[in-house]
């Protein structure tokens, strides 16, 4: 999904399972070449020992390459775990795109006490930090995180963690996208660039949907409704989409926040809202 940068820290996505038809369940799968972290560390993101590689044959320590690296699996999925914490004690400048970042644990940003001394590049469209559980912590006076254009960021509001850091919020402790002359989030904002608060979701724009009813008989309807709050909630826009075994009409329209949905094919769909 492409989405205007700018906006991605006031951007708050739910992805509901809507069954048509038919009953059924919805997990996430796992993909050859995914990793997760492999103990509780702290461990070096670039150590292939640090990750576990899913094969064929399940999960597996690594031997020769981390996410990101020379080698790995282009879209692999990475997850750092609950209680687990990943760092590294020099940049890192991923190479290969990976799949969605989730982070149930902890993301150290090292860093130092002056300015470009250790940078963290991580090439992923999506970063998921955990509700209640996930962490990125900025552990030094200057901590810098680049992040690609067009990437989103989820950090929910009422996560106690989400965005860390140490010692007296600066401008230093900062969340680049695109380049490194493109600052979007620093520990204490200020200016064009957000804050640690408001990435958190505390101050800008949070969002739940719903469907009723969540499983229904093919030529039947269910109507959705896209809930927000926060202090941009009056000026959000709202983007449904779906994905599935057949068309799924939105009426009257894809951006309305109500909308209706009708199905041509029975099965099970993934149905996606975006407010901005």
């Amino acid at each position: 999904m492409i989405m205007n940068t700018l906006k991605i820290t006031m951007t708050r996505m739910l992805i509901i399972a809507l069954i048509i038809g038919a009953s059924a369940s919805v997990a996430f799968g796992l993909a050859i070449g995914d990793y997760r972290s492999h103990a509780t560390g702290p461990a070096n993101w670039t150590t292939p020992g640090s990750w576990d590689i899913y094969t064929t044959g399940g999960w597996e320590q690594s031997t020769t390459t981390y996410p990101g690296g020379t080698g790995s699996t282009a879209g692999a999925a990475v997850n750092i775990r609950e209680n687990h914490t990943i760092t590294d004690t020099n940049d890192i400048t991923t190479t290969v795109t990976m799949g969605t970042l989730t982070i149930s644990g902890t993301l150290s940003i090292p860093g130092g006490t002056n300015a470009n001394t250790i940078l963290f590049d991580l090439k992923t469209p999506h970063v998921e930090v955990t509700q209640n559980l996930g962490t990125i912590y900025f552990a030094a006076k200057y901590a810098e995180l680049l992040l690609p254009a067009g990437v989103t960021i989820s950090v929910y509001a009422g996560t106690p963690n989400g965005l860390t850091a140490e010692g007296a919020c600066n401008a230093f402790k900062v969340i680049y996208v695109g380049t490194t002359a493109t600052k979007y989030v620093s520990c204490n904002g200020g200016g064009a660039t957000y804050s640690f608060a408001d990435i958190m979701g505390t101050t800008l724009l949070n969002l739940s949907v719903s469907a009723s009813p969540m499983t229904i008989c093919i030529l039947d309807t269910t109507d959705l409704t896209a809930t927000v709050g926060g202090t941009l909630a009056g000026s959000a826009t709202f983007q449904w989409s779906a994905t599935g075994p057949g068309t799924v009409t939105f009426t009257p329209s894809s951006t309305n926040q109500t909308p209706t949905a009708s199905f041509s094919t029975a099965g099970s769909y993934l149905i996606t809202c975006l407010a901005a």
